[in-house]
């Protein structure tokens, strides 16, 4: 994704939203007026360019809404992709392989599954750093180095966040789908975890891809009148 924004003097360019920002983003409460959804646009820019509110308000009405539609239909795109693996700073970092998975790590894990709601969703990047092991490590679990991961991964775009958490919900229904010899196995010894961890983890992804669209679909209408 690449878009341009003017505000006053200055032209911002739009890339995708890091996990930090969405992170940001992801405090806006729920909206359900046109008006609130619009004020949604001018939320979503500022924490994207670091510009103030004010400042994004005297832009040209389809400006705002032209680059928050290009960024609400990147989001919508890059939910579907998953990445085994992606470098980072120069560094390679890979799935976890679920099937050989330690102790500990799922206690680390479980941990983080079982903290409020609102904790979880202001740490995605600790979540993606247990769900992604450095590749120099031999992906080795390491819990001593999770927090450092988790915020080297502010930075990093959402979309390996966003791409993760559709693996495991496609993971799911497979394990349901194939049950015999040792997928079955897998599936009485681990799936019951797995699934519990998805369901959890899917309920708060933040604003949710439903509203999402909801809210692109109201940005699309109103675009069509310029």
């Amino acid at each position: 994704m690449n878009a341009e924004l003017k505000i006053g003097d200055s032209v911002y360019n739009i890339k995708a939203p890091t996990i930090e920002q969405w992170i940001k983003f992801n405090r806006v409460d729920s909206f359900e007026t046109e008006d609130s959804n619009l004020y949604t646009c001018v939320k979503l820019m500022s924490v994207m360019t670091g510009e103030k509110e004010e400042s994004i308000l005297e832009c040209p009405y389809p400006d705002i809404l032209g680059v928050g539609n290009q960024v609400l239909h990147f989001i919508m795109s890059l939910s579907k992709k998953f990445h085994k693996s992606f470098i980072h700073n120069g560094i390679e970092y890979c799935f976890v392989d679920l099937n050989k998975i330690s102790f500990g790590h799922w206690m680390d894990i479980e941990h983080f599954i079982n903290k409020k709601p609102s904790e979880r969703k202001n740490e995605l990047n600790i979540h993606l750093a247990l769900l992604y092991l450095p590749k120099t490590d031999n992906a080795k679990y390491l819990s001593d180095s999770v927090m450092d991961r988790a915020e080297l991964f502010k930075n990093i775009s959402i979309e390996y966040y966003f791409g993760a958490i559709f693996f495991l919900q496609v993971l799911k229904k497979e394990l349901r789908r194939n049950s015999p010899s040792y997928l079955h196995k897998v599936m009485m010894v681990k799936f019951p975890k797995i699934s519990w961890m998805i369901t959890r983890v899917s309920m708060n992804i933040g604003l949710g891809l439903l509203q999402l669209r909801v809210w692109q679909e109201r940005i699309l209408q109103r675009l069509k009148l310029f």
